[in-house]
């Protein structure tokens, strides 16, 4: 049926729904039943109908069975390139299945990563046999083109399945799409550490892509369980490489790995693939640890950073002692082995000192952030000098630690965020530090530390997007923060301006920075730097306002120019002086003391001052009636005006004036409706007031009739 999924008009979503809930309807030609009179047809049209059927847009039958799949052939270093004839004929086949996926629309592709489990197969086959970043230099001319179009396609594969909508009429819901993945296993927790040693330097996207689908909180409790099951292997797997190469204890149990068991005589091929084994296992955690935070927690609580010093120490031992000594003779028959073997010794034992200082990054990055919340902080505290201290103990590996990661910068640097730390265990770990063995001990072990080369890594990077220039162009601020953060995260005793300044002098490769630093390579101009430096980023360029003009030009050049001429300000100075006339000499004082003037009744302003006239008295005019002198008051209190004392109902006339008075004084008439008395005649004001209120009186009460019956009983005038 593959021919009819081919066919443009069969998938059609005009509704837009989810693939999974789809369902597609096609024409087939069926062949009609034999006669069974034996006569032969009059037409051969006859002998077929056409029919059509509804089946869903996610089903096997969409699938082409008859279509031929093809295994990745891994590639053997160990081997010349005649030997690995079958790794360009086989995989020449394998990269058609992968153009093919790529190629089919996406109601097929999901059917067949669904539904053909070969395709599954030969995925995984690649995932699980790849060449390694620390191997790929042995792939030269057309096998290393070859290998490089397949790992870039590979990646795009399942860039696509982890790609839920591709169109609004090709899409599924994330939630379907994530069940169907792990229903058929297309990608499985084990696989994740494949993809993360294999695309987490070159494909950072699909690593992400995984990480957040696999690793979601709402997943916790099944992805815990599946990383205890991973991390359990791994140690099973680190106790087995111990036990082959040092020798196993008495009624221990040994169960077989991928490594054969150690000949009674000296055998330079099977050190060769336990050194192989070594690196592939300390690379693999190296990488799957520092994509995966979440994993973290759970190796620390199985104890894995605890094992993996222990382990070190022992193990890197007798691999040394082994080829110490050995006559040059043994390895006759293998040219260039020990250098292989030794360059793979140093790889691994770089790999695994990184895998520790994941752990101790991870903790001091949480001390940090736990700033405010004591008890959590004291808790990482705790992880990170129990972690130390316990490393001080395999002196071996601690002296290689020590020169990669400086524990004094470390502990520097944590005391500046954590003020309460353990001053005893800190000068324990100190003095632990002072008495490590000399640089020249260790080497006579032939123990020097290897670094891995990043020039080994020469896988191309992949572009999920096509169109993406390859041309180098510098970085703004925000992707050079970006860029050296991700270098502080690998070397975090740094300065952050020197990370900067490094990263200029090498194109802002972040890779190339950390080799440099960690080799001692740097170009002499950084190496005079202040390694604590601070990054000042450069203040932003002010934009230049241009002037829009017409006809002749003007006299300045910008506005700038024209704001900064201050040739005008004296004129309008002198300008504002000569016509300003206020004067500021008979200003009455409010802190003037006329305690010894000689007429206290005199005005504190001259007769012909207008700048502000004395206020005139209210109850002129009137009879006042004081109180007998009483000794209690001062003799210099004001007299205030009394009501008479044998009045026993002032007159109304008098009380009239004297609270108009006191109106009048308060709140000043603005509208004057009373005017002169009758028959003197009235003025323009006056009389315009009093037609305004009689026009508009009835829009509001003139008076509160309640309120001024009760003033007047309160003054007696009207009986209660």
């Amino acid at each position: 049926m593959d021919f009819l999924s081919r066919q443009k008009e069969v998938f059609t979503n005009p509704n837009k729904k989810p693939l999974n809930e789809l369902e597609l309807e096609y024409s087939f030609v069926s062949k009609v039943r034999k006669s069974t009179s034996g006569k032969q047809k009059e037409a051969d049209k006859k002998n077929y109908v056409l029919k059509k059927d509804r089946i869903a847009a996610l089903d096997e039958k969409w699938i082409q069975k008859e279509h031929s799949y093809h295994e990745y052939q891994p590639y053997y270093s160990e081997v010349s390139p005649e030997e690995n004839s079958l790794f360009l004929t086989k995989n020449k086949l394998f990269l058609d299945n992968l153009t093919f996926l790529l190629q089919c629309n996406y109601h097929q592709f999901w059917n067949y990563m669904v539904y053909e489990p070969r395709i599954k197969s030969i995925l995984h086959g690649f995932l699980e046999n790849p060449v390694n970043w620390y191997e790929i230099k042995h792939l030269q001319g057309e096998y290393l083109k070859l290998y490089n179009q397949i790992y870039e396609k590979v990646a795009n594969v399942y860039l696509r399945l982890l790609t839920f909508k591709e169109s609004d009429h090709e899409y599924m819901k994330e939630k379907t799409a994530v069940k169907l993945i792990l229903e058929h296993k297309l990608i499985t927790y084990p696989l994740i550490i494949n993809f993360c040693l294999l695309y987490n330097k070159t494909c950072r996207v699909l690593v992400n892509m995984i990480n957040e689908i696999f690793f979601d909180i709402n997943q916790k409790v099944i992805y815990e369980k599946e990383l205890a099951k991973i991390f359990e292997h791994a140690l099973l797997i680190i106790e087995m490489i111990g036990g082959y190469i040092c020798g196993f204890e008495e009624n221990s149990v040994k169960i077989p790995i991928g490594i054969r068991p150690k000949p009674a005589k000296f055998d330079p091929q099977w050190v060769e693939e336990v050194t192989i084994y070594l690196l592939d296992t300390s690379a693999s955690l190296n990488a799957f640890l520092s994509s995966c935070n979440n994993a973290l927690n759970v190796a620390l609580e199985m104890g894995i950073p605890y094992r993996l010093t222990y382990f070190y120490n022992n193990v890197y031992s007798v691999l040394y002692g082994m080829l110490e000594d050995r006559s040059e003779s043994l390895f006759a028959d293998y040219p260039g082995l020990k250098d292989r073997i030794l360059e793979y010794i140093g790889i691994g034992r770089s790999e695994f000192v990184n895998v520790f200082h994941v752990f101790i990054t991870y903790l001091i990055d949480n001390i940090i952030q736990s700033l405010g919340d004591n008890e959590k902080q004291d808790n990482f505290m705790e992880n990170y000098l129990k972690l130390i201290s316990n490393a001080l103990e395999d002196e071996f590996f601690i002296f290689d630690y020590q020169n990669a990661h400086k524990i004094d910068v470390q502990l520097q640097t944590i005391s500046d965020f954590h003020p309460h730390i353990d001053e005893t265990r800190v000068n324990y770990i100190m003095e632990c530090l002072s008495t490590l063995p000399t640089i020249e001990k260790v080497l006579s072990l032939k123990s020097d530390v290897s670094k891995p080369k990043k020039d080994l890594l020469k896988l191309p990077e992949i572009e999920p997007t096509p169109g993406t220039s390859k041309q180098y162009t510098p970085p703004n601020e925000t992707e050079i923060y970006e860029i050296a953060k991700s270098v502080l995260e690998t070397l975090p005793h740094l300065g952050d301006g020197f990370i900067v300044e490094c990263l200029k002098s090498f194109n802002f490769n972040s890779e190339q920075v950390i080799a440099a630093i960690l080799d001692e390579k740097l170009p002499p101009h950084l190496n005079k730097l202040d390694k604590n430096m601070i990054y000042v980023p450069p203040e932003p360029e002010e934009p230049q306002p241009v002037l829009a003009y017409k006809g002749k030009k003007p006299a300045y050049k910008d506005a700038k120019e024209l704001l900064d001429d201050k040739r005008d300000l004296k004129e309008i100075k002198d300008f504002v002086l000569k016509t300003s006339s206020v004067t500021y000499d008979n200003i009455y004082d409010d802190e003037y003391d006329d305690r010894y003037d000689d007429e206290p009744g005199i005005s504190f302003y001259e007769k012909d001052d207008d700048v502000r006239k004395p206020v005139q008295n209210r109850f002129e005019g009137y009879e006042l009636v004081s109180d007998p002198p009483s000794s209690s008051e001062d003799d210099g209190e004001e007299e205030r005006p009394q009501k008479a004392s044998n009045a026993f109902c002032e007159d109304p006339a008098v009380l009239r004036a004297r609270r108009e008075a006191q109106f009048k004084g308060k709140n000043p008439r603005k509208n004057d409706v009373v005017g002169k008395p009758k028959g003197q005649g009235q003025d323009k004001n006056v009389l315009q007031n009093r037609d305004k209120k009689g026009v508009h009186k009835s829009s509001r009460a003139n008076h509160n009739r309640k309120s001024g019956a009760q003033w007047k009983r309160n003054k007696g005038m009207i009986p209660m």
